[in-house]
């Protein structure tokens, strides 16, 4: 059981932690302009990041990963983008580097309908359920008239009999 916490937090753990990225060191202020290609570079590097596949963290791309590692290489995709590097020229670096199991191929749309999915289905059974029930008459109605009984004496006087005892039990 404790076991199976510690993978429930380290799990919520990965999945909740924020990509770190680069800041520029220095004391200097920085001008507008400035300021603005470092956003769109930092901006960029974390699209670089979250296109390619972490070959530190499996199942994760650089961008999510948290190791420090990962972490490395963001700053390294950054410093390339400072360094006027196109992206396809960044992705190629990394691709010689770490293999090009890198590339994170793009995903279909029907990816993004998985977590849903069981919500799906089991509003789909629950429909089809309710559907049948209904077909089948649903509840039997109390206000249902009662049915035929045959109009021979040995049934009528057993049906008498029968109704005489039940009467004269009382409900426990």
């Amino acid at each position: 059981m404790i076991r199976f916490l510690a993978l429930v937090l380290f799990c919520a753990g990965c999945l909740t932690a924020a990509p770190v990225s680069a800041q520029p060191t220095g004391d200097a202020p920085m001008s507008e302009t400035a300021k603005a290609s470092d956003h769109q570079a930092a901006r960029l590097a974390s699209k670089i990041a979250d296109q390619l596949k972490s070959p530190f963290c499996p199942g994760k791309t650089l961008l999510t990963c948290t190791s420090g590692k990962a972490f490395e290489v963001r700053k390294e995709i950054k410093r390339y983008l400072d360094e006027g590097k196109s992206q396809e020229e960044v992705i190629e670096l990394l691709q010689a580097r770490y293999g090009d199991e890198i590339r994170n191929p793009p995903q279909p749309w029907l990816t993004g309908l998985v977590p849903i999915l069981p919500f799906i289905l089991g509003a789909l059974v629950l429909v089809i359920a309710i559907v049948v029930w209904r077909k089948r008459g649903g509840l039997a109605s109390s206000d249902a008239p009662p049915p035929d009984l045959p109009d021979d004496p040995e049934t009528m006087a057993r049906l008498a009999r029968l109704r005489k005892q039940v009467d004269g039990h009382d409900d426990l």
